[in-house]
């Protein structure tokens, strides 16, 4: 009986002898498919795995947070035992293919100014209405109106009113495996 795909795919990469075709799809899940017979090879259960952190301004845990999240980066290695696996996260998964196990997981960043670093938010910034992080300020503003600064069409860009996030758009392997 053959499974049938319902779920949106994000990133598809082929193994180097054109044998095996990964797909990372939304719901977490890497699949791995025989192009030539269109049936399913294997399955790798990776959402556990990305270890999502927690945005200062979501209302949700971490552990609810990361339900929608997935890899959108896939590379197999130049012999097609290892399979790269990376998306919104501080971690890179590198999977054993054959075993569809995690073999190693490297954190790509430590860097705790960025959001969603961190899977547990800071009681010290917690208010009884929620984060510190939700709350506007209203800096740059006079009484509800932005000034218009001379040559700048849409208020100050320097002032940020977010932090960028971590994210993982590309990887490969090095073409000599070392």
């Amino acid at each position: 009986m053959q499974r049938v795909f319902s779920w949106s795919g994000l990133a598809v990469t082929f193994r180097p002898d054109g044998g095996e075709l990964a797909v990372a799809s939304l719901d977490g899940q890497i699949t791995m498919w025989d192009p030539e017979k269109g049936v399913q090879t294997g399955s790798i259960e990776g959402r556990h795995d990305l270890q999502f952190g927690r945005k200062e301004t979501e209302k949700v845990t971490a552990k609810l947070s990361s339900k929608g999240k997935a890899f959108t980066a896939l590379c197999y290695s130049a012999d097609g035992h290892a399979l790269l696996a990376a998306g919104a996260s501080r971690y890179v998964c590198i999977y054993h293919v054959k075993e569809q196990l995690l073999a190693k997981k490297f954190e790509i960043s430590c860097n705790y100014s960025l959001d969603a670093m961190e899977e547990f938010l800071d009681r010290r910034k917690m208010t009884e209405f929620g984060s510190l992080a939700l709350v506007d300020d209203g800096t740059g503003d006079v009484d509800g109106v932005a000034l218009s600064l001379p040559g700048v069409r849409k208020g100050d860009l320097s002032s940020r009113h977010f932090k960028p996030e971590i994210r993982v758009t590309s990887l490969r392997f090095s073409p000599t495996g070392k």
